[in-house]
């Protein structure tokens, strides 16, 4: 399957938006702490938004009450200090707002048990020769494994 670029990739966003998901990812990823940062809303206005960053080399997301509340439950704390380090998963969906049905970027309730597929992996050269003898696909080793869009490169052998 071709990769597909959204149009929004293209201006290059500091936060991570739907638009940096391929059609039916989920990233798991590891939280490594919350910041405050001023941020430019759609309609041009800056307000002050709560971010959280990630172990992996991941944008940054802005925390909406949404994903707190599931980001809360799933680590039994409120507290954002007590997040550190746990692992929850991402995904698209569609949700209803600003009198639209826009994708979204949403926590799953639960982490899947997928390992993250990186160059350090044991399993990482079988993959990247069974792409190479065009035994396997990206779409395959996703259903194994969680893949991140440089290790996707480095396994295409596009960078």
């Amino acid at each position: 399957m071709m990769m597909k670029t959204h149009w929004k990739k293209l201006h290059n966003p500091d936060y991570l938006g739907a638009w940096d998901f391929q059609p039916d990812e989920r990233k798991v990823v590891t939280m490594d702490g919350t910041y405050m940062d001023k941020v430019i809303n759609t309609d041009g206005k800056s307000e002050e938004c709560v971010i959280l960053k990630f172990k992996e080399h991941i944008k940054p997301m802005i925390l909406n009450t949404t994903n707190s509340k599931m980001i809360s439950r799933i680590v039994g704390s409120p507290y954002v200090e007590d997040w550190i380090s746990h692992k929850i998963e991402l995904f698209v969906t569609q949700v209803r707002a600003f009198g639209d049905i826009v994708d979204a970027v949403r926590v799953a309730p639960k982490v899947s048990v997928k390992e993250q597929l990186t160059p350090s992996h044991p399993k990482w050269e079988a993959a990247k020769q069974a792409i190479i003898e065009g035994r396997t696909t990206i779409d395959q080793i996703r259903k194994g494994y969680t893949l991140d869009e440089i290790n996707e490169k480095l396994l295409n052998g596009t960078t």
